[in-house]
C-alpha cells in the first residue's frame, strides 16, 4: 500500500486525511491517522492544537520543525538521500520518514556545552554564506587551510573568500542555548515568555531575562522570528534581569518591523535616545532574522547587525555608563508570536574597532589595520605570521597582529538553485557550515561542500541542521498545504 503524507494544520476544520491509493488494511490507516494526529498536535505555534492529544515528550527533546510553522517532537535516527530523514517519535512503533523539501529545521535537545580547549584565533567568511572560527593555517594565491575543532583541517579556494578577522584577544563562548528555563527568568502569565520547543516564545506582553555575563568586549546573537507586526524591547548590560528598571543604569534597544532605535537608561538623567531611529526596510517582507550585537565599552560603541548586515553602529558620547552584564528581553504586545532562539554569547574580537564591511563590491583586496589605516592591494599571502600584499609595484609584508581584517575583492554573485539536500548546520561554540548531505549517521555527517569538498563532522558537535534557506517560514497560524511530504511504499 502507498500512503501519501501531508502537512498538518492549525486550522483543524481544514484537516487532511492520508489518502490511500488501495482499499483494505485497516490496521494501517489507522496507524496513519494516529500519526497523523500526532503531526496536528504538533502543528499550533509550541506543539499546542484545538484537539486534546496525550503526547509523551520530554521538554528538551529534540524538535523537527517544518516550513509552515508545525513541529514534531522526538529524535533524529538519521538521514541520507535514500531513506530520508527518520525521525522517531514517541508514539511510533518505527522511524517516520520525511523529504525534506518540507523541513524547516531539526533543533536538537540535550545538547550542552562544548569544551573546546584551543580559542579560534580568525573568523572566516565565504562568498556562500559559510562562517568557519578556527586557526588560519596559510592563505596563498589558490587556497587557504584553516585549522578547526569540528571537522579537522579544512581547505577552500582562495577564489571563495570573502573576508577574515583576526581575533586580538582569542574568541571564547560564554553562553549558548537555550536547553531549558534554568538560568532564566520568566514573568508569570499565560501568554508572556514559556519555554517551548528549544525556544523561548511569547503571544503577548512579557519579561524573559538572564545575567550572560556580558563582558567589556561581547556579541549577542538570537534568532528571531515572528508572525506579524510586533514590539519587541531587550536591555543590555542590566544588573535587573526580571523587570524594566529605570534606576539601573543599562542600554535599550526597540525593535518593530522596519525599524529599530537606540536608547541609554541612567539614573538621574532618564531615558535618552542615542541617535536617531534607523530603519530596516528589509524586515518588512521577512518573518525571521539572525540578530547580533556588538558592543565595545572602551570605544562606547554598539552595533547591531542583522542577518550578515550591519544595520547601524552607535556611540554613546557619554561614555559606556552601563555596569550589569544581563540581557531582559520584553514583548511588548499582544497578539503576534514572537520566537526568540539559538541564543549566542561571545567575548568578541578585543578593544579595537571592527570595521564596516564595503557596500560596493571590491575590486582589490582590503586590509584594516588596528590603528584604522587601510591598505588596498593584492593579498599575496598569509603565512608565518605575516600578511604580504602587494600594492602597485611595492610588497608589504605586515605583521599579523597589526591586521584586524581583510576583505577579499569580489565578482558578481551568481544564484545557483540549491539542491534538495542542501543543508546548513550550526557547530558549537560558533560558526555554520553548508553542504550537500550524503549521510547522516550515529557516527558521522558527511557531505560535499562547494568550499573545502568532503566533510566530515562529529553529529554531537552539531547544535541545529536548516533545510530550505531559501523558502519561506511561517509562525502562528498556518493555513492548509497539501503539499506531499513523503510517499513511501509500505
Amino acid at each position: 500500500m502507498s500512503v501519501k503524507w501531508y502537512r498538518a494544520s492549525s486550522r483543524m476544520s481544514r484537516r487532511r486525511v492520508p489518502l490511500t491509493e488501495t482499499a483494505g488494511n485497516a490496521v494501517l490507516l489507522w496507524v496513519a491517522s494516529l500519526l497523523y494526529s500526532c503531526v496536528a498536535f504538533a502543528a499550533a505555534p509550541g506543539g499546542v492544537s484545538n484537539s486534546t492529544v496525550a503526547v509523551p515528550f520530554e521538554e528538551d527533546s529534540s524538535v523537527l520543525q517544518f516550513l509552515d510553522g508545525a513541529f514534531l517532537h522526538g529524535e533524529l535516527q538519521g538521514m541520507d538521500t535514500a531513506l530520508g530523514i527518520q525521525w522517531s517519535y514517541p508514539m511510533a512503533k518505527k522511524a517516520i520518514r520525511f523529504k525534506p523539501g518540507g523541513v524547516a529545521r531539526i533543533k536538537f535537545g540535550k545538547a550542552q556545552p562544548l569544551q573546546v580547549h584551543s580559542q579560534p584565533t580568525s573568523r572566516v567568511l565565504f562568498k556562500n554564506g559559510d562562517e568557519i572560527l578556527g586557526d588560519l593555517g596559510f592563505v596563498d594565491e589558490e587556497k587557504a587551510r584553516l585549522g578547526t575543532w569540528f571537522g579537522g583541517e579544512l581547505e577552500a579556494p582562495r577564489e571563495n573568500l570573502r573576508s577574515i578577522t583576526f581575533f586580538a584577544k582569542g574568541y571564547k563562548v560564554i553562553y549558548e542555548g537555550p536547553n531549558g528555563v534554568d538560568g532564566w527568568k520568566l514573568q508569570k502569565g499565560s501568554r508572556g515568555w514559556q519555554y517551548k520547543d528549544g525556544a523561548f516564545v511569547a503571544d503577548g506582553v512579557g519579561i524573559l531575562g538572564r545575567d550572560l555575563q556580558l563582558s567589556d568586549s561581547s556579541a549577542l546573537a538570537f534568532d528571531l522570528a515572528w508572525s506579524g507586526r510586533f514590539s519587541l524591547s531587550f536591555i543590555i548590560y542590566t544588573e535587573a534581569i526580571d523587570r524594566f528598571d529605570y534606576s539601573i543604569n543599562s542600554y535599550m534597544f526597540h525593535l518593530a518591523p522596519g525599524y529599530v532605535s537606540l536608547q541609554r537608561v541612567q539614573v538621574g538623567a532618564g531615558v535618552i535616545s542615542i541617535g536617531p531611529q534607523t530603519q530596516i526596510p528589509d524586515m518588512i517582507s521577512k518573518s525571521k532574522s539572525r540578530v547580533k550585537i556588538l558592543v565595545n565599552k572602551a570605544e562606547a560603541t554598539i552595533a547591531l547587525w542583522m542577518d550578515g548586515v550591519l544595520v547601524h553602529r552607535w556611540k554613546d558620547p557619554a561614555g559606556f555608563v552601563a555596569r550589569g552584564s544581563g540581557v531582559v528581553f520584553s514583548s511588548q504586545m499582544d497578539g503576534p508570536t514572537l520566537r526568540v532562539s539559538n541564543v549566542q554569547v561571545t567575548q568578541w574580537e578585543g578593544t579595537f574597532d571592527i570595521q564596516d564591511p564595503p557596500i560596493e563590491p571590491l575590486k582589490e583586496d582590503l586590509i584594516y589595520l588596528v590603528n584604522s589605516d587601510q591598505v588596498s592591494g593584492t593579498v599575496e599571502g598569509i603565512r608565518d605570521g605575516k600578511l604580504r600584499v602587494g600594492v602597485r609595484q611595492t610588497k608589504l609584508d605586515i605583521p599579523l597582529p597589526r591586521v584586524t581584517q581583510v576583505y577579499f575583492a569580489q565578482d558578481s554573485p551568481s544564484i545557483v538553485e540549491a539542491p534538495p539536500w542542501d543543508i546548513r548546520v550550526d557547530v558549537a561554540g560558533g560558526g555554520v557550515v553548508g553542504f550537500e548531505l550524503e549521510k547522516w549517521d550515529n557516527g558521522r555527517v558527511s557531505g560535499q561542500s562547494a568550499n573545502f569538498g568532503l566533510v566530515v563532522i562529529k553529529p554531537e558537535s552539531i547544535r541545529q541542521v536548516q533545510f530550505n534557506q531559501s523558502k519561506s517560514q511561517f509562525l502562528g497560524e498556518m493555513s492548509a498545504s497539501n503539499e506531499e511530504i513523503w510517499d513511501f511504499e509500505e
